[in-house]
């Protein structure tokens, strides 16, 4: 089971707060998992490897130079995705089946309003499997769009050649999807994708900004947010590319996922000709 649970949280004051707070997001999660499976959320908590679980800063707050400025009384958003079948299933212990009443990120104390999971939300919350993606472009091939848009909510970056790179960059976005595909899923796929994406697929348009996030040692990532349309320019792993971009709600993409980086996902855009199919 993949699954994308949003819960709305509220202020009781306002306070100003630092600019990113996916890695208290994170540290909070993992507090209210181990309470329902204690060595799995050591286990996530101690792996290098990938994640699997996505966490998200506070969505959809401007950041000032300052830090982030959190209104008391209005609603803001947190989000969580589940990338394995125990990680689904501890989220929706932890979340949807008994939802916390107070939720706590950088010792700021936040009242829980409610829980999303069914993407009554606008389309950030959701459940499937790696199964459903699949059958839904075997079952009809005629789905697969040529045309694909993604949204950046959160700083994106990736790891290339030893360097961070925040451009996203074909080859890097579909490379890092097919990854955490391979990773976590047995569902199989075609995953030579990213020397495909390196020649084949083209950013058609975007509308990215630059952001900066702290990261260890009191160094700091530059990541994109914002959206990119990217074109295939064959038809080879058409099928693959959309299944991709819809698993990126699920999966986040580029580095630092599990910290509120690269928090993702695909927007419908249709065409009036009718062409990107």
């Amino acid at each position: 089971m993949l699954l994308a649970v949003v819960l709305e949280v509220m202020s009781k004051r306002s306070v100003l707060l630092p600019p990113h707070l996916g890695r208290a997001n994170h540290a909070a999660i993992l507090h209210h998992m181990a309470k329902v499976d204690p060595a799995l959320s050591k286990q996530i908590h101690d792996t290098d490897d990938a994640k699997p679980l996505t966490t998200s800063s506070v969505l959809g707050v401007p950041i000032r130079r300052d830090g982030l400025w959190v209104e008391g009384g209005r609603p803001y958003r947190l989000r969580f995705t589940g990338l394995s079948e125990a990680v689904s299933h501890a989220l929706q212990r932890t979340l949807v089946e008994a939802p916390p009443d107070a939720w706590v990120l950088d010792e700021h104390l936040f009242r829980v309003e409610q829980v999303i999971a069914d993407g009554s939300d606008g389309g950030w919350s959701g459940r499937t499997s790696y199964r459903a993606l699949v059958d839904r472009y075997l079952d009809d091939p005629s789905l697969a769009s040529r045309r694909l848009t993604l949204e950046l909510a959160s700083p994106t970056a990736f790891k290339k050649e030893g360097i961070t790179m925040p451009l996203p960059q074909p080859d890097l976005v579909f490379g890092s999807l097919a990854n955490r595909w391979q990773a976590f899923s047995s569902e199989p796929a075609r995953l030579a994708i990213r020397q495909f994406a390196a020649r084949h697929i083209g950013i058609s348009r975007f509308d990215l900004h630059s952001q900066t996030v702290d990261h260890k040692n009191q160094s700091m990532r530059v990541g994109a947010t914002g959206r990119v349309a990217y074109t295939i320019l064959q038809d080879d792993y058409r099928l693959t590319a959309n299944l991709l971009a819809d698993f990126a709600m699920y999966a986040g993409v580029g580095v630092q996922t599990s910290a509120g980086m690269g928090q993702c996902r695909r927007i419908d855009e249709q065409t009036k000709s009718g062409e990107d199919r």
